[in-house]
């Protein structure tokens, strides 16, 4: 078993390592077994991605002639808004390029505008604020898809038109008893496919992924919150300090159970300061779970 432009793989390893490298292959024994298991993992591995780019693509070819699309949605970004009663709210934008998750391509998104449970106005500032910076020239998706009904839909459509960017395919995915309902412009009606639908699977698992994607950005938001609150009850731990510890050591079961002398040590701290907040967490159950 012999590796093509051996030396030329040698030079280019040994360039960017910064020393000579060589390039050896086994002849036999357990180290040849190994690299031709190796070998064949490889081949089937890429084998079963060619298979899966080949059912993405009638999916998409499927989607495109299902939903009356001007082309095929080889590049597809999805919204979805997580909020509580308007607190804390955030957005996601997951990206599908051939059918396939492309993680590089996910966006998420503080609600700067709208401080009150209104998904229509939050809906409406994310996807203003994310096709305001992308160039007609970059990349640009095919199909534009949100979470919700009618009024969803009409707001991206609402904000494509207002950027001059109407030329884009936009729908809407909403669920409606025990049928999901998609949403197309110009049209009164939802188209309701069947529960095995290819388009309806596909449109669903790029959906649940922005849900998912939201979903645990609000979560950790609020976790930082809740983190932050409790601290501010430490005497002479202003937000300075509240940010310094939290920082260094992640967590509040850790600023718990640090020493004084570690708790010092942080960027701001003192000893008095430190005494302060060992003092007030000995006040707290030692389960870790009530904090």
């Amino acid at each position: 078993m012999e590796i093509e432009d051996r030396k030329l793989l040698e030079e280019w390893f040994s360039e960017k390592k910064g020393r000579k490298i060589k390039i050896h292959v086994p002849k036999k024994g357990e180290k040849l077994k190994l690299l031709r298991m190796v070998m064949e993992n490889a081949k089937n591995s890429f084998m079963d991605r060619q298979r899966e780019k080949g059912f993405n693509l009638k999916a998409l070819e499927e989607i495109q002639k299902r939903l009356h699309l001007k082309r095929l949605p080889g590049k597809i970004e999805c919204f979805d808004i997580s909020n509580i009663s308007g607190k804390l709210a955030v957005a996601s934008m997951v990206t599908f390029r051939e059918g396939m998750a492309y993680k590089d391509g996910y966006r998420r998104f503080k609600i700067k505008t709208v401080d009150q449970a209104d998904d229509y106005g939050m809906m409406y500032e994310v996807i203003k604020r994310r096709y305001s910076r992308v160039s007609e020239n970059n990349d640009m998706p095919d199909l534009i898809m949100v979470d919700g009904g009618k009024g969803q839909l009409n707001v991206a459509v609402r904000v494509l038109k207002e950027l001059k960017r109407d030329n884009m395919d936009a729908i809407s995915l909403a669920k409606g008893g025990d049928r999901e309902k998609i949403f197309i412009p110009n049209r009164r009606d939802p188209i309701i496919l069947q529960k095995d639908s290819k388009t309806l699977l596909f449109l669903q698992q790029i959906r649940n992924e922005a849900h998912r994607f939201a979903l645990t950005y609000h979560q950790n938001l609020r976790r930082k919150q809740n983190l932050r609150s409790i601290l501010e009850d430490v005497p002479g731990v202003g937000l300075e300090r509240k940010k310094a510890l939290l920082k260094h050591f992640g967590s509040l079961k850790s600023i718990k159970n640090a020493s004084i002398k570690d708790l010092s040590t942080v960027p701001g701290m003192n000893i008095k300061a430190a005494e302060n907040v060992s003092e007030f967490f000995r006040g707290f159950p030692s389960d870790s779970e009530s904090l």
